[in-house]
């Protein structure tokens, strides 16, 4: 069951240090053709931990985990998830993730257990030059802890 939940999402993208006050954000991705229950999916960064809540993300679509909704940039109208209140993504002048380091993770627990597996997990460090104000896309193969699989995008593209 783990196996099949591991194939279903992944990260897509993430905005780390948006400048002028717009939200960090992490965009999750279900590339397969049919939808995943959100009800045991989590995201993580140190210190921090969060639910992505109920529903399912329908298959090749998107979801943006966000730091505040109402500032988003959202050209698609994906469907958002709020974390600033658990502390995961922050918003304006609170940033959380710092473009000098940080870990986050998305998690799914099996139900009705306490047991969280780690579907994918990205750390990244000084080394990798992310910019103010641009997103990182993962290209979908390798390590996601690995620089080489990231490409950097001004502004970003969220829900696409």
């Amino acid at each position: 069951y783990v196996g099949l939940a591991a194939m279903i999402n992944r990260i897509s993208e993430m905005m780390i240090d948006p400048l002028n006050g717009p939200p960090e954000w992490v965009e999750l991705e279900n590339p397969h053709g049919f939808a995943a229950n959100l009800s045991a999916w989590s995201l993580s960064r140190t210190g921090a931990f969060s639910m992505i809540g109920d529903g399912a993300l329908s298959g090749n679509s998107r979801i943006i985990c966000t730091g505040n909704p109402s500032l988003q940039y959202n050209p698609n109208g994906a469907e958002m998830i709020d974390l600033s209140s658990a502390g995961v993504l922050g918003t304006g002048a609170i940033d959380i993730l710092e473009v000098s380091g940080g870990k986050i993770v998305l998690g799914w627990t099996e139900p009705g257990t306490a047991n969280t597996e780690t579907i994918m997990s990205v750390t990244w460090d000084y080394t990798w030059e992310i910019s103010a104000n641009a997103s990182i896309t993962y290209n979908n193969g390798g390590s996601p802890n690995s620089l080489s699989n990231w490409t950097s995008m001004d502004i970003g593209t969220p829900g696409w």
